[in-house]
């Protein structure tokens, strides 16, 4: 169960990272 939790942590993460990253790619074509 503690093993989920952090899983589910780390995937929150990931995916909070990956949408500034995609963003950060999108400001950057436009400029």
């Amino acid at each position: 169960f503690l093993n989920h939790k952090i899983n589910r942590k780390y995937l929150q993460w990931g995916f909070a990272a990956l949408a500034v990253l995609m963003a950060g790619r999108l400001i950057y074509g436009i400029l």
